[in-house]
C-alpha cells in the first residue's frame, strides 16, 4: 500500500509502506546484565553450553507450551567464535570441528531442539534489523500455523555484550508494525531499542527501511 508522509518542507509525498497486526505473548529478554538460569543442568553441562545456548535455556526452558515452529534470528550469531576461527584458519589453515559445528547461525537452538525432542519447524535468519526481520518471518507463516515463537540473539562486536528475547506471535490487532523507505534515527541497539520501548509507539531504522510500531 501508499501512505502520505510530510516531508518537513511544506507538502506531502507518496512512500510505500506495510502494515501488519499481530499479537505478542510471552516476552522474556536476557542480556549480559541480567545473567542466566540455568537451574536444573549440572556443572559440566553448564561449561559445554555457549552464550546463544545459555540464553535460550534462561528464555524457553520454563515454557510449557514450546513445541512450536521458530523463527531464530541473529546479527552476526556468536562474533568472538566466527572470527577466532578465521583467525585460525589464517594462521594455522586449520580449525576445530567443534568449534565450527558450534559456529552455524542456528546451531545453538537446534541443539536444543535435539536434547528436547522438539520436531517443530526451526527459520533462521540473519538481519541487523533482527526484531523487525523476525517478526516479518514470523507473520508470513501465520496462514500456515496459529502461533510462532521468535527467539533473538545480538552480540555488540569487540565487547563482551549480548542481548536476547524470546516471545510468540499469533494473529491479532493489539500491535502494528509498519515498514517503509522512510529512514529514522536512533542510537539503540536493536534488542535494546525493542527492550526500551515495547508498549509504547516507537520507531527504528535500518539502513533502508524503516520500522513504526504501534500498540493499539
Amino acid at each position: 500500500m501508499r501512505c502520505w508522509s510530510f516531508d518537513g518542507w511544506s507538502y506531502f509525498t507518496w512512500r510505500y509502506c506495510k502494515v501488519m497486526k499481530f499479537e505478542i505473548l510471552d516476552l522474556n529478554f536476557c542480556d549480559f546484565k541480567s545473567g542466566f538460569n540455568l537451574n536444573g543442568l549440572n556443572p559440566l553441562q553448564k561449561r559445554r553450553l555457549s552464550i546463544p545456548s545459555k540464553c535460550i535455556y534462561t528464555l524457553i526452558k520454563n515454557s510449557v507450551k514450546f513445541n512450536m515452529p521458530c523463527v531464530f534470528a541473529s546479527n552476526y550469531g556468536e562474533f568472538h567464535r566466527c572470527l577466532n576461527l578465521l583467525s585460525g584458519l589464517s594462521l594455522t589453515n586449520s580449525v576445530s570441528p567443534t568449534s565450527f559445528s558450534l559456529s552455524v547461525l542456528n546451531s545453538a537452538l537446534a541443539t536444543f531442539f535435539i536434547k528436547h525432542e522438539i520436531h517443530s519447524p526451526l527459520f533462521a535468519i540473519s538481519s541487523e534489523n533482527l526484531v523487525e526481520d523476525a517478526v516479518i518471518c514470523a507473520y508470513s507463516k501465520l496462514l500456515e500455523f496459529n502461533e510462532i515463537c521468535v527467539i533473538c540473539y545480538e552480540e555488540v562486536p569487540f565487547s563482551d555484550e549480548f542481548y536476547s528475547s524470546s516471545f510468540i506471535i499469533k494473529s491479532g490487532n493489539s500491535i502494528s508494525l509498519e515498514i517503509s523507505q522512510e529512514k529514522i534515527i536512533s542510537n539503540l541497539v536493536n534488542l535494546e531499542n525493542f527492550r526500551e520501548n515495547f508498549g509504547k509507539d516507537f520507531s527504528w531504522s535500518g539502513r533502508e527501511i524503516g520500522y513504526r510500531w504501534k500498540f493499539l
